[in-house]
């Protein structure tokens, strides 16, 4: 995998896969207190935390480009877009969305039949099967030769420890 095949792929599943089902797990989720939503709902930390990652975004992939893979920024074309910094950005708020709205879904089909009623059932069942889609997807665009990894491991042998 390229860097940024592996961090697509740790951003898909926590986002995708593992958001949605913690957030209606957690009291301070999707419905933060009673009542009707939008008004009990915990959107705005959601939205909070999106600031954050953008803000965020250009000192991670600096981070990583030195200590890991110098190409992670290079603004790989995957997807038919750039996976430069707003491309990213641009993926991870889509993502983020669609993880928000899962969870509301999730959130009524628990409400209506708890987590073993089918509804929740085929919610997660969805959740799961469109976080391993887009896995397949990401693995199948960024697949490296064997001698792209001895060069990034070498890199990252040289750079792990690197405090700059």
């Amino acid at each position: 995998m390229t860097a940024v095949g592996d961090l697509l792929l740790q951003l898909n599943a926590h986002i995708r896969r593992d958001n949605p089902i913690r957030a209606v797990e957690q009291t301070d989720g999707v419905l933060r207190v009673q009542g009707d939503m939008p008004g009990a709902s915990g959107r705005p930390d959601h939205d909070r935390i999106s600031d954050v990652l953008q803000d965020a975004l250009e000192r991670m992939l600096d981070h990583l480009a030195r200590h890991y893979d110098p190409s992670i920024d290079d603004g790989a074309d995957l997807f038919g877009m750039v996976i430069d910094q707003k491309g990213l950005y641009s993926l991870i708020s889509s993502w983020r969305e669609e993880s928000w709205r899962n969870a509301e879904q999730l959130r009524h089909a628990r409400a209506a039949g708890g987590v073993d009623g089918p509804l929740y059932r085929a919610k997660l069942a969805q959740i799961e099967e469109s976080a391993r889609a887009g896995a397949q997807v990401i693995v199948a665009a960024t697949l490296t030769t064997s001698e792209q990894n001895a060069q990034r491991n070498a890199y990252c042998a040289a750079h792990i420890d690197d405090p700059a």
